[in-house]
């Protein structure tokens, strides 16, 4: 996958899923230097950003 057709495919998914896709990238960025296992990764996908919780960040 191209960087483009990556970029394309976050900001698709965002929207499907009504997240705001500048918070969703700003929290996904700040977990991942906090040592977030690779068997957790399913908590920074698109579909399971809990926007109220974001604010708390």
């Amino acid at each position: 996958m191209d960087s483009h057709a990556g970029v394309a495919c976050l900001v698709a998914t965002c929207k499907k899923n009504v997240v705001n896709l500048f918070d969703y990238i700003h929290r996904t960025l700040r977990a991942i230097p906090q040592d977030n296992p690779r068997n957790q990764i399913e908590q920074l996908m698109p579909w399971t950003y809990d926007q109220a919780s974001s604010l708390d960040a």
